[in-house]
C-alpha cells in the first residue's frame, strides 16, 4: 500500500510544493520543472551551466536535463512540476525547440496555486506554459532529444525506482553494468557516494507529501522508500537541518 502512494505521486501530472535550506542534488527526470525564487536567492547548475536567481526569477527546466539546486535557510522557493502529457500542446509546440536560456522572470506570470481546484490548477499550468513560450528564446533541436548518457541512465532509474529496489546491486542489474564499476564511476561525477544521493532524492520526493495531505511521517516515510522512520528522520535533518514534523508546521504556517 505504502509503495504504491508513491507511484501514485510520480504518476499524478502535476506537483506544487515549496522548499527552503536545501540541497538537492543534481537529477533528472522526463517532467517540465519551473523553480521560482519567492525570498531570498538560490544558485541552481543546469546542463552544467550556473544560475544565481534572485527574487522573482525563475528557471525552467525542461525534460532529461540534468539539474541541482542550493537555497539557503534565509531563502524559498516554489517548485512547479508538470508531466508532458499534461499540456500536450505545450509539449507539441517545444518538443523540437531548445530554450537559448532557462532564466525568466516571474513578474506578471500566473502561476497554479496547489490549493486551487483542479481545473484551476490545470488553467494556472496552461498560463505557465504560455509565459514559457512568450518569454523564453528557442532555437530548433537537432536530431531530437539527446539520448541518456550512462549518468542520466543511473539519474533515470533512481526516479523511477526511489520508492522500491533502487540500491547499487539493483541499478547494476537494470544496466547490465558491474556494480563496483558503477558505484566509482557515479562517485566520480557526481562527487556523492550512489546510496547518498537516493536518500536525497527520496527526501525531497518526501517534501512534496509533508506539504500535502495529512499523512503521518512513518507513512511518508516508506512511501518514499525508506526502510525505517529513525533512517527518514536521520537523512531528513542531513539536508534541512530539522525534522520532518518541524518542516510541515513551519510550512503550514507561513
Amino acid at each position: 500500500m505504502q509503495r504504491g502512494a508513491a507511484r501514485g505521486l510520480r504518476e499524478q501530472p502535476y506537483q506544487i510544493y515549496s522548499a527552503s535550506n536545501i540541497w538537492f542534488p543534481g537529477h533528472i527526470h522526463r517532467a517540465y520543472e519551473v523553480i521560482r525564487v519567492v525570498r531570498g536567492e538560490a544558485r541552481a547548475v543546469l546542463n552544467g551551466e550556473e544560475y544565481r536567481l534572485t527574487v522573482g526569477e525563475c528557471l525552467a527546466v525542461f525534460p532529461l536535463e540534468t539539474h541541482s539546486y542550493v537555497v539557503d535557510e534565509q531563502s524559498k522557493i516554489a517548485v512547479y512540476l508538470f508531466s508532458p502529457d499534461y499540456l500536450p500542446e505545450f509539449e507539441r509546440r517545444v518538443s523540437e525547440r531548445i530554450p537559448l536560456s532557462h532564466r525568466l522572470s516571474g513578474e506578471g506570470v500566473v502561476f497554479p496555486d496547489r490549493h486551487a481546484d483542479p481545473l484551476a490548477i490545470r488553467g494556472g499550468f496552461c498560463l505557465l506554459g504560455a509565459a514559457l513560450l512568450e518569454r523564453l528564446t528557442y532555437r530548433p533541436r537537432t536530431g531530437g532529444r539527446s539520448d541518456p548518457s550512462l549518468l542520466d541512465e543511473i539519474l533515470l532509474f533512481v526516479e523511477r525506482n526511489y520508492d522500491g529496489d533502487c540500491g547499487l546491486t539493483d541499478l547494476a542489474g537494470a544496466l547490465n553494468y558491474d556494480h563496483t564499476y558503477l558505484s566509482k564511476f557515479f562517485r566520480r561525477r557526481t562527487g556523492m557516494p550512489y546510496h547518498e544521493y537516493v536518500a536525497r532524492f527520496r527526501v525531497g520526493r518526501a517534501v512534496y507529501l509533508l506539504t500535502e495531505g495529512d499523512r503521518s511521517v512513518g507513512e511518508i516515510a516508506f512511501a518514499v522508500g525508506f526502510r525505517s522512520i529513525r533512517t527518514f528522520n536521520r537523512a531528513f535533518q542531513v539536508l534541512f537541518h530539522t525534522t520532518p514534523n518541524a518542516y510541515r508546521r513551519a510550512g503550514r504556517t507561513e
